[in-house]
């Protein structure tokens, strides 16, 4: 592939620092710790990014990790999560008097880069990732700026 263009790099990594409401960053943070220290980031997308609120709605979102044995107990889940990803969790946590919802996908930070590169015909991830996304956590800088480096390869991958 290609070197990524600066400037796009740039855009995507100034709109992935967006900040987020709290009942957002709250149910992240309840996917998170579910699946404990093997996540490396939580990704938020979709609709309620689009309208800026999560009332009456379940937020989208993805969590990256390190790798599937860190993060599924058995062996059967990390062969399915593997060969058929992403696996789809859904989430409530309590929020200000309220419960906040969310959907999300799990899957390696290796396979989501795979998964958004030109060579992948999974239109899902490329197509997905070419929307606006915002990085809610990242375990460290580094990751963070793979992720950026991943969305801009969806982007292209999509035009």
């Amino acid at each position: 592939m290609e070197p990524l263009p600066p400037a796009l790099i740039q855009l995507i990594a100034a709109e992935n620092t967006a900040p987020a409401g709290p009942a957002i960053v709250a149910v992240a943070e309840a996917a998170r710790r579910r699946h404990g220290p093997g996540i490396v980031a939580v990704l938020f997308y979709g609709s309620c990014l689009r309208t800026g609120d999560d009332l009456g709605s379940i937020v989208d979102l993805y969590l990256l990790a390190d790798s599937y044995e860190e993060i599924h107990p058995g062996p059967l889940m990390r062969i399915f999560n593997r060969l058929l990803p992403p696996n789809v969790y859904y989430i409530e946590a309590p929020f200000a008097g309220r419960t906040a919802r969310a959907k999300y996908a799990l899957l390696t930070l290796a396979q989501f880069e795979r998964l958004v590169e030109q060579r992948t015909l999974q239109s899902y991830f490329w197509a997905r990732f070419a929307q606006p996304t915002i990085v809610l956590w990242a375990r460290e800088p580094a990751i963070r700026e793979r992720i950026t480096r991943a969305i801009a390869t969806a982007v292209l991958t999509t035009a």
